[in-house]
C-alpha cells in the first residue's frame, strides 16, 4: 500500500490557489476549504520539498484577518458578506448580513494557529470573541451557529456547534479559562451532551435523534475539551457501537474495511476519522481492523489520477474535507511520513 504524497500535495495546493468552477457555490464556506487544505498539506509536511507555511505566510495571514469583523466579535464566513455599502447614500445597514459565525471563527483560529501567527495576542480580542460564543449558547446548553446584530442567536443547534464552541474556548485560552470575562455554561453543556446519548451507545445531533458517528465524535471531543474523564468502562456501549461501524463484507466489495456513520449505510471516507478518532479519545482504537481501513483508504478512495481522496468508491472527484480526514485517519494509525494530529484542536503537532 502506497500513499501518492506528491499528487496529494499538488491537489491541496490547487485547492488553496485556484478552485474549479464547481466550487463557486461554496464561497460562503471558503474558510473551511482553506482549513482542510492547509491541514492536509501540513500532515504531509515531511514529504514536501519546501515549507508551505513559510511561502507568502504574511499575505495569507492578512487574508484571514480580513474576515475578522470590525467589532472584534468573531469572523465572517466569507468576504462575500463584507458588503461595505454606502449607508449615507442608500441607508442600507450591511451589518445585518455581516454577522459573526461560529464555524468561520473556529476555522480562522485554527488556520492562524497552524501559521503560528505571533500577533494573535494583540490583534484578537479574546474576551469579545468568547462573549460572542457565550451569547450563542441556548437555554438547553446547546449552541446556535450565528449571532444576529439584535443579540439573538440563530441557525442550527446540535453537537457540531457544541464542539466548535469548546474548541474555540481551548484555542483562545490555551487551556486556561479563568481569565475570560464571559464564559460558557459548562455544566449545562455537559448535561446537553449526555442527553444526546442513545440506548445503543452512539450520540445524535440533539436529544432523541439517531446515533451518528460524526456527532458521536463531536460529543466526546466536547466532553474532553471540558475536562471530563472519558473512562472506557463507562462508555462500553459507545465503544461497541463504534466498532460495529466497520464493514466486514464477505463478498469482498469496495465497502470492505471501511466505516459507515449509521447502521445499514455504505462506507464513507470521512467516517474512518470520526469513528477511529472517537475510539482514540477512549484509548480503544486498537479494537478495529487497522490494516483493512488502511487498505480501504489507499486502494478504494485514494484518487490516483488527480490526488486527494473521494467520499466513496462511487464518487470520482476528490474534495478537501474527505482528503484531509483520510490523512488524519492514516496519521492516527501511524502511517509513515505523516505528521501527528492533535485530536482536540484538530491541528497538526509540529
Amino acid at each position: 500500500m502506497s500513499l501518492d504524497a506528491p499528487k496529494h500535495i499538488k491537489y491541496f495546493q490547487l485547492c488553496l490557489d485556484m478552485l474549479p468552477s464547481r466550487f463557486e457555490e461554496e464561497d460562503s464556506n471558503k474558510l473551511a476549504i482553506v482549513y482542510f487544505s492547509l491541514l492536509g498539506l501540513l500532515l504531509l509536511r515531511g514529504k514536501q520539498p519546501e515549507d508551505i507555511v513559510s511561502t507568502n505566510r504574511e499575505e495569507k495571514i492578512e487574508w484571514i484577518y480580513k474576515h475578522y469583523l470590525p467589532d472584534k466579535s468573531g469572523f465572517r464566513g466569507s468576504l462575500l458578506y463584507d458588503l461595505q455599502l454606502n449607508q449615507a447614500k442608500d441607508n442600507t445597514n450591511s451589518d445585518e448580513y455581516d454577522v459573526p459565525n461560529m464555524a468561520a471563527t473556529l476555522f480562522s483560529l485554527q488556520i492562524l494557529h497552524m501559521f503560528k501567527d505571533e500577533k494573535t495576542e494583540e490583534r484578537l480580542d479574546r474576551n469579545r470573541i468568547m462573549k460572542f460564543v457565550s451569547q450563542c449558547q441556548a437555554e438547553d446548553g446547546s449552541f446556535k451557529s450565528c449571532l444576529g446584530r439584535d443579540g439573538i442567536a440563530f441557525g442550527d443547534s446540535d453537537l457540531r456547534n457544541c464542539m466548535i464552541a469548546c474548541t474555540i474556548r481551548r484555542i483562545l485560552s490555551n487551556g486556561e479559562t479563568s481569565n475570560f470575562q464571559n464564559d460558557i455554561n459548562v455544566e449545562k453543556l455537559k448535561d446537553y451532551i449526555m442527553q444526546c446519548l442513545n440506548y445503543n451507545g452512539g450520540l445524535g445531533g440533539s436529544p432523541k435523534e439517531e446515533s451518528h458517528a460524526g456527532l458521536t465524535f463531536c460529543g466526546l471531543t466536547s466532553l474532553k475539551l471540558l475536562g471530563a474523564e472519558l473512562n472506557p468502562n463507562e462508555w462500553r456501549d459507545t465503544i461497541k457501537w463504534l466498532c460495529h461501524r466497520q464493514i466486514q463484507s464477505q463478498s469482498g466489495d469496495d465497502n470492505n474495511g471501511g466505516f459507515n456513520g449509521r447502521e445499514n449505510k455504505d462506507a464513507d471516507t470521512c467516517y474512518s476519522f470520526w469513528v477511529i478518532g472517537s475510539l482514540k479519545l477512549l484509548n480503544m482504537e486498537h479494537l478495529i481492523d487497522q490494516e483493512r481501513i488502511k487498505q480501504y483508504l489507499i486502494t478504494v478512495t485514494q484518487n490516483k489520477f488527480m490526488g486527494g481522496f473521494t467520499k466513496t468508491n462511487e464518487v470520482k472527484i476528490s474534495d478537501p474535507l474527505h482528503s484531509s480526514l483520510a490523512l488524519c485517519t492514516l496519521s492516527m494509525l501511524g502511517f509513515p511520513g505523516l505528521a501527528q494530529l492533535d485530536l482536540v484542536t484538530m491541528t497538526p503537532i509540529n
